[in-house]
């Protein structure tokens, strides 16, 4: 983000033409001549000629005492607080001539008409005259301080570890001064009028807004409403694009990005996604722009249903061999794979493939491996069929590793199939381990025939096959990331996603509640483990092993959640006792026990069950009102995901991909090694022509786009305004 942090020397009245000129208002030299009576009734101490022309200037003043008051600190010249207090006041009441009339005055105070007031019981030290209009949005005065020298000085982030930021105290000024200061960043009046690059700025902000909203609780409503006024901004600046060729120049810009994907279609899109901007990019003027990029050089998708069935065919049934022409050329060949929705094609089809490997898997399985098997690799089909689950793992792994690399822990995981894909990854690797040990294992021991009643219950290959099946099951609900992209399919899984979110935070509490109450029915039931008594018809009974031992006692309790409790499994046993050996009642253990697991389900049952309904019902309908948002939101994030060089070619094809890419960039000598980016093209160090014009391309519009924003705020109807 950039601002304007050097005051220009000598400059005290601001006498360009303002962009947001007060009606009624204009700095000429018969004002100046008027500034300059006000000036001298001030230094004359002439009350009463003060107040005329204040109350001439603006009729915004609520009563009488106020001018009165105002009046005072203006003639007090005692010191600059007074001053600085009428000051911060005028701007509050939004006059531009009552703060250029008020400026004039700060010439024997040089130093002080930047700075807030120190000694004020209305406005907190940290309130700067720019500050203040910023917080107030307004243009003309904000364009006024800026012209004269005024700054904000830019906070550090809030995760910033400087030996600066390291020192400050945790206080409620500190934290009322930050957040005052992004009040300020966050207005339209400072991203537009001082900042180089309004857009970039927003983009940088909103991020920021974020991590202040995660590392501030407290605060956290209000930086979530700040960020909401930038996205409000965000979507100001797309909707004054009354074009495509306008929209691609604010978005293919490169300032901001990685340089890696600075050449990458729209770069300020990618920023926009980390940046979370959801109601920008929902916007349908970004919309638009990435279906086209979406679709590639297949422009004429759609027209044709004999072409669009030939391309699909290509990339389904015959993709195998395309995509192996594509990695073992580095690109080369196949060009069709440089179009996402041809990606995408070939991803979701070489997913399915290998959903059907997992289930061949199993068929294998019942008809050729008997409980006494050992040894996998007798197995042809078996092992061919694992090998090729576990080279497609592999895929996945440098798939995902890459985009973790780009995008960092936190931008990573933001959204949910991200964790689908770790726990999957992580539970086929587990199992390629497992799978792997256990051939070593049966090559060393040589048993590769031992009935499995014979193997130990920590044994390699039923560790393979626990972590195999659960793989199996992330593994076929991953299918529903490549359903999003439906609409009404997409918005239900994206609901169902935000309501488990919701849904975990229960399950933690249940898990506690459950644990709590697990604790205190085995204390109490402790005492009676196996004890035994004669029952009248000279059975014995033994005392249960439902509240034996903690575990035991929870696994119960978790499952009495179901209705799996019944009142006579909790009856205690005592044993027999006296000279006839009669049963032994304790009432008092016995209806402590049953209140005790009364109460875990008027907990559980009656209330946190209800409470959770009660919050899934709030939840969807908060979702539901966002729901087109959010749908759009997660549709460009996928599109994106597929725009990346690294999702050229599906799993495992990727990993041949991969090492034949960088061969050619290693020795093709177009490309030249920087870190952190590795090998990065000559042509994006230096600046060429091209990207010079876009550059004033790029100012161009921001000018152009202003004025139309600018006409909107003055209320001039423009038949091209369009909705968000």
């Amino acid at each position: 983000m950039t601002t304007i942090h050097c005051r220009p020397p000598q400059v005290r009245l601001a006498k360009k033409p303002a962009i947001f000129p007060s009606p009624g208002w204009t700095l000429t030299d018969e004002t100046l001549r008027e500034i300059a009576k006000f000036r001298a009734a001030v230094f004359a101490n002439d009350f009463d000629r003060v107040k005329a022309i204040l109350n001439s200037l603006t009729s915004s003043f609520t009563n009488g005492y106020q001018v009165d008051h105002l009046c005072s600190k203006i003639c007090d010249r005692s010191s600059a607080e007074p001053l600085k207090e009428a000051l911060l006041t005028v701007i509050c009441i939004g006059s531009r001539p009552l703060v250029e009339y008020i400026l004039v005055l700060f010439h024997e105070f040089p130093d002080e008409e930047c700075s807030g007031c120190y000694d004020s019981p209305a406005f907190m030290p940290h309130l700067t005259p720019l500050v203040m209009a910023c917080i107030c949005n307004n243009f003309s005065i904000v364009e006024c301080l800026l012209l004269r020298g005024h700054d904000i000085d830019l906070p550090h982030r809030i995760d910033c570890r400087c030996s600066q930021c390291f020192y400050v105290p945790n206080t409620v000024a500190n934290n009322q001064q930050l957040l005052d200061t992004y009040r300020a960043l966050s207005s339209e009046a400072f991203l537009w009028l001082a900042t180089s690059d309004p857009f970039l700025s927003m983009i940088e902000l909103s991020d920021d807004l974020r991590l202040c909203a995660n590392a501030m609780p407290a605060y956290k409503e209000e930086y979530n409403a700040l960020h909401q006024n930038v996205q409000s901004f965000g979507v100001a600046v797309i909707q004054q694009c009354w074009s495509m060729e306008e929209v691609d120049v604010l978005l293919r810009q490169p300032d901001g990005a990685y340089l890696t994907e600075s050449q990458t279609h729209f770069p300020r899109i990618r920023l926009a996604l980390d940046g979370q901007m959801r109601r920008f990019l929902a916007h349908m003027n970004v919309q638009v722009a990435v279906e086209n990029i979406w679709h590639g050089g297949w422009t004429d998708y759609g027209c044709s249903f004999v072409r669009d069935v030939y391309r699909m065919l290509r990339h389904t049934v015959f993709y195998p061999i395309l995509a192996f022409l594509h990695a073992i050329s580095a690109g080369k060949l196949v060009q069709s794979f440089n179009n996402p929705i041809a990606r995408f094609t070939s991803f979701l089809t070489s997913y399915l493939t290998f959903l059907a490997t997992l289930i061949a898997i199993r068929y294998v399985q019942v008809y050729y491996e008997k409980s006494y098997d050992r040894n996998k690799m007798e197995m042809n089909a078996y092992f061919a069929l694992e090998m090729y689950i576990f080279l497609y793992i592999a895929g996945m792994i440098l798939w995902q590793f890459m985009e973790f690399a780009r995008r960092g822990i936190d931008k990573y995981f933001e959204m949910w199939w991200r964790y689908f894909d770790f726990w999957l990854l992580c539970l086929f690797v587990f199992a390629t381990t497992s799978f792997c040990c256990t051939l070593a294992a049966v090559k060393n021991d040589g048993l590769d025939q031992l009935h499995r009643r014979h193997w130990v219950w920590y044994d390699l290959i039923i560790i393979h096959d626990v972590f195999f099946g659960s793989g199996c099951v992330m593994a076929f609900w991953r299918i529903l990331y490549f359903v999003q992209l439906w609409r009404n399919l997409g918005s239900t899984i994206i609901n169902v996603g935000k309501c488990m979110q919701r849904s975990i935070s229960y399950f933690f509490i249940m898990f506690v509640i459950m644990w709590a109450f697990a604790v205190g029915c085995n204390t109490i039931m402790e005492g009676y483990n196996g004890l035994r008594e004669t029952l009248d018809d000279g059975r014995v009974h033994e005392q249960g092993e439902m509240f034996s031992g903690l575990i035991i006692t929870f696994r119960n309790l978790y499952w009495a959640y179901y209705g799996y409790l019944h009142p006579m499994d909790y009856a205690i046993t005592t044993g027999d006792a006296g000279p006839n050996f009669e049963k032994t009642y304790h009432i008092i253990t016995n209806v402590a026990l049953e209140i005790t697991l009364a109460i875990y389900h008027l907990v559980i049952i009656i209330s946190m069950l209800n409470l959770m309904i009660a919050l899934l019902v709030k939840t969807a309908k908060e979702i539901q009102k966002y729901e087109d948002i959010e749908w759009k939101y997660s549709r460009i994030y996928i599109y994106y995901e597929y725009i990346e060089h690294s999702c050229s070619v599906p799993p495992p094809f990727n990993i041949l991909h991969m090492i034949t890419s960088f061969v050619y960039r290693l020795f093709s000598g177009e490309y030249v090694l920087m870190w952190p980016d590795l090998l990065v093209k000559a042509k994006m160090i230096d600046e060429s022509g091209t990207q010079r014009i876009n550059r004033i391309a790029y100012r161009d519009l921001q000018m152009q786009l202003f004025k139309r924003y600018r006409a909107t705020k003055e209320g001039v109807p423009l038949p091209h305004n369009q909705g968000g």
